[in-house]
């Protein structure tokens, strides 16, 4: 089974978070407690763990600005070669273009895998 891979939430009062930096390459294959990526607050930088084995799937660009508990990424089990639809749906509805904007949701983050672009400034 897929094990996504959460943007943590770090302190009492953190309001978003900023993916910095993947550290482990898209379709790369990680272990349980491998540092996947950097991210930053307001207040303190951290680097991410995964918490399961598998594929890594980023579904989120370096840059992305998130709530805590926003999906980045997913890591694939064995015998899993697509990012589970429940997933992608997550990614999706967590994305927000600015009002009055005809940006469209990133296409990247469906079962294919792979970065989803940043949502505009």
């Amino acid at each position: 089974m897929a094990t996504t891979v959460h943007l943590p939430k770090v302190g009492m009062t953190m309001e978003e978070g900023t993916l910095v930096r993947w550290l482990v390459p898209d379709g790369a294959m990680v272990e349980q407690g491998t540092t996947l990526f950097e991210m930053e607050t307001e207040k303190v930088e951290i680097e991410v763990q995964s918490d399961g084995a598998g594929t890594l799937r980023q579904l989120a660009v370096e840059g992305t600005r998130l709530q805590p508990g926003g999906i980045v990424g997913c890591v694939l089990a064995a015998g899993e070669s697509d990012v589970p639809a429940e997933v992608s749906a997550a990614v999706a509805a967590q994305w927000s273009a600015p009002p009055g904007s005809d940006v469209k949701p990133p296409a990247s983050a469906d079962s294919g895998g792979g970065a989803a672009a940043p949502p505009p400034p």
